[in-house]
């Protein structure tokens, strides 16, 4: 399951992001992946327009807790390195599932929170594996 805040379609094309959207569900669809998706909102500052993700993460938190409830989850991977997910992996612990975290950072910014990495049961830092084969870096840079 993804989860993500979009742009309607008339915004996402005034920013030419549409093909680029779509191309990106084309690839979730064809690795069987549900995407769930909020609409971005728009909120003016003091004359500055700002867009925010309001609400994604509570669902996803609301959503995962319930499958891993009800479907009696082994494991739950998770992709993010948002700190506010620590409750949900401390949650999940607590239900006898075993809460993987895998991160991708490829610009090296440790955007990963701390506490999340220390709440999880396994962290895995896909940064370290691909550097530890630079054959796979390569080809990824390539593609």
């Amino acid at each position: 399951h993804y989860y993500r805040g979009r742009y309607r379609a008339t915004d996402a094309e005034n920013r030419n992001l549409l093909l680029e959207e779509r191309q990106f569900e084309d690839t979730l669809i064809e690795n069987d992946v549900v995407f769930h998706y909020k609409h971005l909102r728009e909120v003016n500052d003091h004359g500055r327009t700002t867009v925010i993700e309001k609400g994604i993460d509570t669902w996803f938190a609301l959503d995962t807790y319930e499958m891993a409830q009800y479907r009696d989850f082994d494991y739950t991977v998770m992709i993010s390195g948002d700190a506010d997910h620590e409750m949900l992996a401390t949650k999940l612990k607590a239900l006898k599932t075993h809460v993987v975290l895998l991160t991708w950072d490829p610009a090296n910014t440790a955007s990963t929170s701390r506490f999340l990495k220390e709440e999880v049961c396994t962290h895995i830092d896909m940064n370290s594996i691909i550097s530890a084969d630079s054959s796979l870096l390569q080809s990824l840079t390539i593609q």
